[in-house]
């Protein structure tokens, strides 16, 4: 027809040879991710006298096509640097910025560095969703890692097990996850915290926090573990200093178990209260720049 156009031209908008990875669609913004740039489109009618045209080209780029997953809203894909959100990079255009992970982590640039050398791995990746318990993951060579977002922080870690080597993945239309590996397909319960009646870890790692603030170089802080427990449990806390995870102070606590304000017990059968055992009280004096804590458990019925 008169007006309209068979294709649009890409290549002038990076600045460099590129290659197409994928594109998707979010908020009316048309969006092309290539390996070394992305590139945003705005409008709907494409043509001479139509209003579908290019708005901006950002230096990220996405490493593969089948590292791009469609969430509400928003697109997530993996970059050289990091698992990036579009939102996120359209607020920063630079590659520096922590999004849904850190920015440059060494788990995650070394699973890049393997699909990108390897022809098997690079054919052995993908994505997973989880509607149920809100996280998306991505699924390479080796391992799993998942992310979740929340209103009060955002994170990721590594899922192994039947996670490590998924051959495929399916998020049915009722919320349930499917898992192939193997030659079988699997069934994710998000009901059951368990691993055939052996303990497993769990680890919680805080993001580096500047704890003194911009332009300050010290400041007074503790650290608080506020724990709702059945039963009394140890937890191990790490505590690394300076962006140095590799050598850390390590104490082992107790998390006591909760009152039993609101267990609807009577007052002959349940106790009102657990007697109100003191909280551990540990005290660690140090001097850092930044800082960070992890979190752990070992145990057989579930996380934290």
């Amino acid at each position: 027809a008169e007006g309209l156009v068979p294709n649009i031209n890409l290549a002038d908008k990076s600045g460099m040879a590129d290659e197409g990875m994928a594109m998707s669609v979010v908020d009316g913004m048309t969006v092309f991710l290539l390996r070394n740039t992305v590139q945003v489109w705005t409008g709907m009618t494409p043509g001479v006298a139509g209003d579908f045209v290019w708005q901006k080209t950002m230096p990220l780029g996405c490493v593969h096509g089948s590292l791009v997953l469609a969430l509400p809203n928003d697109v997530a894909f993996v970059t050289r640097t990091g698992v990036r959100t579009l939102s996120r990079t359209l607020q920063t255009e630079q590659l520096n910025v922590s999004d849904v992970g850190s920015e440059l982590d060494p788990t995650l640039a070394e699973a890049v560095r393997l699909l990108l050398t390897d022809d098997v791995a690079y054919r052995r990746v993908g994505t997973v969703l989880c509607d149920a318990q809100n996280w998306f993951g991505v699924r390479l060579p080796t391992q799993t890692l998942v992310f979740q977002i929340g209103s009060s922080g955002r994170g990721w870690s590594v899922f192994d097990g039947v996670f490590a080597g998924l051959t495929a993945s399916h998020a049915a239309p009722d919320g349930v996850l499917y898992l192939a590996k193997g030659g079988q397909v699997y069934k994710y319960d998000t009901g059951v915290y368990a691993d055939n009646g052996v303990a497993f870890t769990t680890r919680w790692w805080t993001p580096w926090l500047r704890l003194a603030g911009e332009g300050k170089r010290w400041a007074n802080r503790y650290v608080e573990v506020v724990s709702a427990r059945g039963v009394p449990m140890s937890l191990v806390l790490r505590r690394y200093r300076n962006l140095d995870d590799g050598d850390g102070w390590v104490v082992t606590i107790t998390a006591q178990s909760s009152p039993d304000y609101w267990d609807g017990a009577d007052w002959d059968v349940g106790a009102f209260d657990n007697a109100n055992p003191p909280p551990d009280v540990v005290r660690d004096h140090f001097v850092a720049e930044e800082v960070a804590w992890a979190l752990e458990s070992t145990n057989t019925l579930g996380p934290l």
